[in-house]
């Protein structure tokens, strides 16, 4: 649970008015560790902590204020897994526990190279990932548990891609329907 914390600068230990006082008047924090503190900035309704924001009137989060990696799409909340940086992936893992400090219940994770704002790097990621791998199972030589492996991970990226077509609002079964022969090529050929 987040706990309030009052911040106390020179200006409010002195008899300052309500223009001075800065507007972030208050820290969240979601547990005791300095490295938790969330500031919350009342006036905007957003969170930031290290380059990390949190606008909590439109559910949106933005590491360094251009990658955005959570949103309310068609709805549904939906995060960005996608590991940019270690930096990112700290802002991450930071919002995954502020999210749940303010019982905001993901629905939907993705992967997203080029962010939540542009959906369509996530469908190229992850028809590229399918194709790889199919490439990797067509390669003579390659054992058969590693191509189960490797078909089961393409049912899990083909059920992602279907997801992000879904949020578009898209048509997508030609272009699902084609990844999907082409995994039942590759399980004909080697025998899957």
């Amino acid at each position: 649970m987040l706990t309030l914390v009052r911040n106390t600068p020179e200006v409010y230990q002195s008899e300052a008015t309500e223009a001075t006082k800065p507007k972030h008047s208050y820290i969240y924090e979601a547990g005791t560790d300095w490295k938790t503190k969330w500031r919350f900035a009342k006036t905007k309704n957003k969170y930031s902590r290290r380059n990390n924001v949190f606008n909590a009137d439109t559910l949106t989060a933005y590491s360094f204020r251009w990658w955005q990696y959570v949103a309310e799409i068609n709805g549904k909340i939906v995060f960005n897994n996608y590991s940019y940086s270690s930096s990112t992936g700290r802002h991450q893992n930071d919002m995954k526990q502020l999210l749940d400090s303010l019982g905001i219940k993901i629905d939907l994770t993705i992967e997203a190279p080029n962010g939540l704002q542009r959906l369509d790097s996530a469908i190229d990621y992850y028809t590229y990932k399918i194709m790889c791998l199919i490439g990797q199972c067509a390669k003579s030589g390659t054992r058969r548990t590693t191509n189960y492996e490797r078909l089961a991970e393409m049912e899990r990226l083909l059920s992602k891609l279907i997801d992000v077509y879904k949020l578009q609002k898209r048509r997508h079964k030609r272009a699902v329907n084609t990844i999907r022969k082409s995994i039942d090529r590759m399980k004909t050929v080697n025998g899957l």
